[in-house]
């Protein structure tokens, strides 16, 4: 993180459960308000809700291998929101990852007007990543273990 750029505020919860095979069962809801002040009357908000399960895999640079589905919520209100905040390097950084992420998902409608953006996460014992069956794995090149 860049020198006097605040952190976005997180929050969620997370469970993990023993499943067969030393994979562990994960649920996981995060909700993500990227610009301060964090004020919950004010802020524009995007929620991942996920469940899946991970392994243990030495070999890959994550440690773990395993396949996580992923729904985020408010992604679209959450870039206009950030696109219009200007040249306030806080929004130009929180723009950047939530066009990102976006991108990557696949939309669908779930009721009246809401976009949902879906994720299947797929990280394989040698380290090959999958978001949605697109392989980003020279990614994962940024986060080798030393």
């Amino acid at each position: 993180m860049q020198a006097g750029i605040p952190a976005p505020m997180l929050a969620g919860d997370l469970t993990i459960k023993p499943a067969e095979g030393g994979k562990s069962q994960l649920t996981f809801r995060l909700t993500v308000d990227p610009l301060p002040p964090h004020d919950p009357a004010t802020a524009v908000t995007a929620k991942l809700d996920g469940r899946g399960q991970l392994g243990p895999a030495l070999a890959s640079p994550y440690g773990t291998a395993g396949r996580l589905d992923v729904v985020a919520d408010g992604l679209d209100g959450l870039v206009r929101h950030l696109s219009a905040k200007g040249r306030d390097p806080t929004a130009l950084n929180a723009f950047a990852s939530a066009t990102i992420l976006r991108s990557l998902g696949k939309p669908r409608q779930r009721g009246e007007g809401d976009k949902v953006h879906d994720y299947r996460l797929d990280l394989g014992p040698e380290g090959q990543f999958l978001v949605n069956g697109v392989d980003l794995s020279a990614l994962g090149q940024l986060f080798k273990k030393p």
